[in-house]
């Protein structure tokens, strides 16, 4: 889910797309490896995931789910 909804908050290139999609697996030392526009997307999707992670609605529902998340952690 997470990665179809950062595709959907993409801006339209398939390059921007493509970036939003990649975020989790490109560490800082390698976005500059990759063109502008691709850049962007990679950049967007840490700047929302940063967002998302520490937004107190979603801070309050992972307290819920705590024992289910620390049980599959590592998996």
């Amino acid at each position: 889910m997470n990665y179809l909804a950062h595709i959907c908050l993409a801006d339209s290139s398939e390059e921007n797309m493509l970036g939003n999609f990649l975020g989790d697996f490109v560490n800082k030392s390698l976005e500059n490896e990759f063109e502008q526009s691709i850049r962007q997307g990679i950049i967007m999707h840490k700047k929302l995931d940063t967002f998302t992670d520490s937004h107190p609605d979603f801070l309050r529902s992972r307290k819920r789910f705590q024992k289910v998340i620390d049980a599959w952690q590592g998996y």
